[in-house]
């Protein structure tokens, strides 16, 4: 409907210039202006800029987890955790690197991880805590300790750093190293697997010890 093109349109408008410009920066005549809507719209469809601010992230995040879902990993994680790994990091690599997403999904979420604002919530609980309970219910059943172990999560944080550092470094690693993997899913997902599971092997064995 026109409606919901509308409201799409204004989300795509405010998410390009929230990233650009920052919460405060930006303004609802701007956004209005950019998505070619009248500037009552955001008050028609959002109620406020805050709101809209709000529904931006939240549609960044869903956007990422329907494209690319990260399935229920738990009975794979309980049969085979190697593979549930396999899976889980070349399912957030896709996310993460994914050309056809729109540039001020991966900008918007960075401005928020550095400078929190009242959506902070919304990306922890909606977009960051998913992925990570998946991953150390993983990480759990290959290490033999609790999912929510400080062991568990600093594994789990190491293992979903990998990830990031191909995203967030992208740029610097395409200027120091031209040949490297750089958006090669499938040759990122083996190392980043066979990384982490020496490296968990390794601390497993070393605490039996």
């Amino acid at each position: 409907s026109t409606n919901s093109q509308t409201r799409i349109r204004l989300l795509n408008a405010a998410g390009a210039v929230f990233a650009q410009h920052g919460y405060q920066g930006a303004t609802v005549r701007r956004i209005c202006s950019r998505a070619h809507a009248n500037v009552s719209a955001v008050a028609y469809y959002f109620v406020s800029k805050e709101a809209l601010y709000e529904q931006a992230i939240r549609y960044s995040g869903r956007y990422a987890a329907e494209r690319f879902p990260l399935e229920d990993l738990s009975d794979l994680a309980s049969k085979d955790p190697e593979a549930a790994l396999a899976r889980f990091v070349e399912t957030l690599l896709r996310r993460l690197l994914d050309r056809g997403r729109p540039a001020w999904h991966g900008r918007l979420m960075a401005r928020e991880l550095a400078e929190p604002t009242k959506a902070f919530p919304v990306v922890v609980e909606e977009v960051a805590r998913p992925m990570l309970d998946v991953l150390s219910n993983i990480v759990s059943h290959l290490c033999n300790t609790p999912p929510d172990s400080g062991r568990t999560w600093l594994c789990a944080a190491s293992i979903f750093g990998q990830c990031t550092f191909h995203r967030n470094a992208r740029s610097l690693t395409a200027a120091l190293r031209p040949k490297s993997p750089g958006d090669n899913i499938e040759a990122l997902t083996r190392h980043i697997t066979q990384f982490s599971l020496h490296g968990l092997r390794h601390l497993d064995s070393e605490r039996n010890q």
